[in-house]
C-alpha cells in the first residue's frame, strides 16, 4: 500500500510539473481542505492547462462537461493492490462540448462514455480507462489518441458500437482490449464509420463473446485503415474494405485468413491460439 501511495504521489507531482495547478475532487469524509465535492465545480474553478484529480470514492461522481484544455485523471480503473484499496475514480458521461477542450487528456477513470457534442474538437487523449459504453466524436474531431483502455460492457441489452469514428481523421487506436457482451441480437461492432487512410488500429485485442447472438464483426463500414499487430479472438476481423492488414493473429473466427476481399497486407497468422 505504501508503495502504491508513493507511486501515485510521484505521478501527481509529475503531472503538476507540466500541467499547472492540480485541483482535487474528493467526496470522502476525510477530504482535505480546499477540495471540491464534484467535478463540475472543479472545472469551473480551473484554468486551461490545469489538472483535476478525482479521488477514489465508494460511489461515482456522475456526469460532467469539458470545455477547456484540462487533464482529468483518477487512480486507475483497477488499482493495484485492489484488495488494499478497493475504491475507484468513477464517473458517468463526459461531454466534450467546445473546441477549447482541444489538447485535453482523460486518464485513469472508470467511465460510461465520452463523446463530442460539437464539431472540430481535435487532439484528445483517452488513456488507461475502463469504458463501459462507447466513444463518439463529431465531424472534424481529428487527432484523437485512444490508448491502453479496457472497453468492456456486461449488459446484453447494449447495442451501440464501441467507437464510432464519424469519418474523423488521424485517429490512433492502440493497445486497447475490446471485450464484453455487446448485445443478444442484431449486429454489433467494436469500431465503425471511417473512410480515412490515416486511421491506425494497432496492437489491440478484440475478444468476442460466444454467448451473444448476432453478427460477430469487429468492424463495420471501415475503409482505407491500417490494421496491424492485433489479435482477433472469437471476433471476426470483417467489415473492412481497402484496408491494410499486417501482422495480425486470428483465432476461431469465420474469417481467419487475412487479408480478405479487396484488402491488402502480409505476415498475418491464421487461426493460431494466442494462449492467453
Amino acid at each position: 500500500m505504501k508503495k502504491s501511495v508513493f507511486l501515485l504521489t510521484v505521478m501527481i507531482c509529475f503531472v503538476f510539473s507540466v500541467n499547472g495547478t492540480i485541483l482535487i475532487v474528493d467526496k470522502n469524509p476525510t477530504a482535505p481542505s480546499g477540495s471540491y465535492l464534484n467535478v463540475a465545480d472543479a472545472i469551473t474553478a480551473a484554468s486551461s492547462g490545469d489538472t483535476i484529480y478525482i479521488t477514489p470514492a465508494a460511489t461515482g461522481y456522475g456526469n460532467f462537461s469539458l470545455s477547456e484544455q484540462l487533464v482529468i485523471m483518477g487512480n486507475g480503473h483497477y488499482p493495484n493492490p485492489y484488495n488494499d484499496y478497493p475504491w475507484i475514480s468513477e464517473v458517468g458521461i463526459i461531454t466534450i462540448n467546445h473546441s477549447n477542450a482541444s489538447g485535453s487528456t482523460i486518464m485513469g477513470l472508470r467511465l460510461n462514455r465520452a463523446y463530442a457534442s460539437a464539431n472540430n474538437i481535435p487532439d484528445i487523449t483517452i488513456t488507461k480507462n475502463r469504458i463501459t459504453e462507447h466513444l463518439s466524436p463529431l465531424g472534424g474531431c481529428n487527432y484523437w489518441y485512444i490508448r491502453d483502455n479496457l472497453f468492456y460492457y456486461s449488459s446484453a441489452s447494449y447495442n451501440k458500437p464501441t467507437i464510432n469514428l464519424a469519418d474523423c481523421e488521424h485517429w490512433y487506436i492502440e493497445n486497447n482490449i475490446f471485450s464484453g457482451i455487446r448485445t443478444t441480437s442484431g449486429s454489433v461492432y467494436f469500431i465503425t464509420n471511417s473512410s480515412s487512410n490515416n486511421v491506425l488500429i494497432s496492437n489491440n485485442i478484440f475478444i468476442g463473446d460466444s454467448l451473444a447472438d448476432g453478427n460477430y464483426k469487429a468492424f463495420n463500414d471501415i475503409t482505407n485503415a491500417i490494421i496491424t499487430n492485433n489479435i482477433f479472438y472469437y471476433k471476426d476481423p470483417t467489415g473492412c474494405e481497402y484496408c491494410n492488414f499486417s501482422n495480425n493473429l486470428t483465432y476461431n473466427t469465420t474469417q481467419n485468413t487475412l487479408p480478405y476481399g479487396n484488402n491488402t497486407g502480409a505476415y498475418n497468422m491464421a487461426n493460431q491460439d494466442p494462449l492467453f
